[in-house]
């Protein structure tokens, strides 16, 4: 069960949606900030409560909906900005993190050296996807510094010149092993567009509904 209060953050989002669109954005999101296992959408559906739908409108929602993700990520954008006081500098992290996915029919995915299994003298390759991740630096009221991602895409070769980059590297970790951000495999190009950075905002949100 999420608050209510967390909840509410998500009507901020209604202009990016059609309506029918907002309706299965707010199931979608409730599934995946509660999903404890895959995060597929048939997953995440049933996470939500709504396992006995459609899963066909879902998935459409994510491969031929009418939405821009970078939309969505500008929101979020202002949410996070919301959180940095008054004449302090914003900082942002900028880096890239490897999705790895297995199967023949994954859409846009190719070969990307493997930055956790690589050392100097060998480097390891991975079938996947890159994604290049910005985020704002936001300090929590405990002193902790989180990197809340915002704005993403889909690259094909590795990044250089790293900026603050640790605790960007700590939220990656966190949206791989509990939010499901390597789980689904799309078959379709704006599908992949959409639900990887569907598990990064679902990082950023409950920690900008906390902070207000």
């Amino acid at each position: 069960m999420l608050p209510e209060s967390l909840l509410g953050c998500l009507s901020a989002f209604e202009v990016c949606f059609t309506a029918p669109s907002y309706q299965r954005f707010l199931v979608l999101a409730r599934g995946w900030l509660v999903c404890i296992g895959k995060h597929t959408v048939t997953g995440v559906m049933r996470a939500a409560g709504v396992a006995e739908q459609d899963v066909s409108g879902y998935h459409r929602f994510f491969s031929r909906g009418v939405w821009d993700p970078q939309e969505v990520g500008f929101v979020v954008l202002r949410m996070a900005l919301h959180l940095v006081p008054d004449g302090v500098p914003v900082a942002m992290t900028l880096d890239d993190t490897l999705a790895r996915h297995t199967g023949k029919h994954i859409a846009s995915a190719g070969m990307h050296r493997d930055p956790l299994l690589s050392t100097g003298a060998k480097p390891f390759f991975h079938f996947g996807h890159r994604w290049v991740v910005l985020a704002i630096v936001v300090t929590m009221p405990w002193g902790k510094r989180l990197s809340l991602p915002v704005l993403t895409r889909l690259y094909r070769s590795q990044i250089e010149g790293y900026c603050q980059r640790w605790s960007l590297e700590e939220t990656f970790g966190w949206v791989k092993s509990r939010l499901g951000f390597e789980d689904p495999h799309n078959r379709a190009e704006p599908a992949v567009h959409r639900t990887a950075p569907m598990a990064l905002w679902c990082y950023s949100l409950p920690v900008i509904w906390y902070a207000q």
